[in-house]
């Protein structure tokens, strides 16, 4: 949780925005998913309020121990995505999702070959995690483009 959403591991390459780093106001260099107060089961988890009709208290870490589910799947940003790393959950707060360490197993069936940022090192992955993002280059490389609705977001291989 914090009040900047610039998040620590938002860019594993170092890299901050064009602006310092905060999220507030950057609609055009950032793309982040805001969650909706009166729809959203993850907004009613990380406001943690007391009791109905109570002010969020919005601890600085929250564990989630089930599965939320989404009411609105066709119509709901926060339905659409596989993984994002940071949500904002009101102006000024946001959370950032930290994935438990060795929770997928080494082997699995269906291995799919993707790329760093950097397109010099190649890796596989399990096509059935949200691991990796979905871009587009020029054939002469010159430009990359993002084909996610998030900044952060990961996807599944399909």
């Amino acid at each position: 949780r914090g009040n900047q959403g610039d998040p620590l591991l938002q860019w594993t390459d170092g890299r901050k925005t064009e602006q310092g780093g905060s999220w507030e106001g950057n609609e055009n260099i950032i793309k982040r998913l805001s969650l909706r107060k009166n729809s959203s089961e993850l907004y009613k988890a990380l406001c943690a309020a007391p009791e109905d009709g109570a002010a969020c208290t919005f601890p600085p870490v929250v564990t989630l121990d089930q599965d939320l589910s989404c009411n609105n799947v066709d119509n709901d940003p926060e339905c659409q995505v596989d993984m994002l790393r940071t949500v904002q959950v009101i102006s000024g707060i946001f959370y950032e999702y930290h994935r438990p360490p060795c929770t997928q197993l080494a082997f699995y069936n269906n291995p799919k070959q993707v790329e760093a940022r950097n397109g010099r090192e190649k890796m596989c992955a399990n096509p059935d995690l949200p691991v990796a993002t979905r871009m587009c280059c020029t054939p002469w490389g010159a430009s990359v483009n993002q084909y996610v609705n998030y900044d952060g977001e990961l996807v599944k291989y399909d």
